[in-house]
């Protein structure tokens, strides 16, 4: 999903791209969403599975409230294609970091 998101960045102009590109990163985000969501749905003990489901949509929440004036701010700076592409290589830089923190995380678990 985040190497869709930088595809845009590589060449201004090509409308079909950018639009297969926006509807790549939409599946590829139900891919990754839907596995998440049921996961924290069936994870939790029943006691604490409430506070789960409620911190999870607040994170989302979060995100999609700072969303808004971080792409205004890049888009005031850069051009658009450049500030997609800079939040798609952000996204790979994230993907990494869990990559590698992930084994850890596995071995911390009880």
């Amino acid at each position: 999903m985040a190497l869709m998101a930088a595809l845009p960045g590589v060449g201004a102009g090509q409308h079909a791209l950018i639009g297969l590109t926006i509807g790549g990163i939409g599946v590829c985000g139900g891919l990754a969403l839907i596995p998440c969501e049921s996961f924290i749905q069936v994870r939790p003990a029943p006691h604490k599975k409430g506070a789960v489901i409620a911190a999870g949509n607040f994170a989302a929440f979060a995100a999609i409230l700072i969303s808004g004036p971080v792409a205004n701010a890049l888009n005031r700076n850069m051009l658009p294609t450049s500030a997609f592409a800079l939040i798609g290589l952000a996204a790979v830089a994230v993907a990494i970091v869990v990559v590698l923190i992930k084994p850890r995380m596995m071995n911390d678990a009880p």
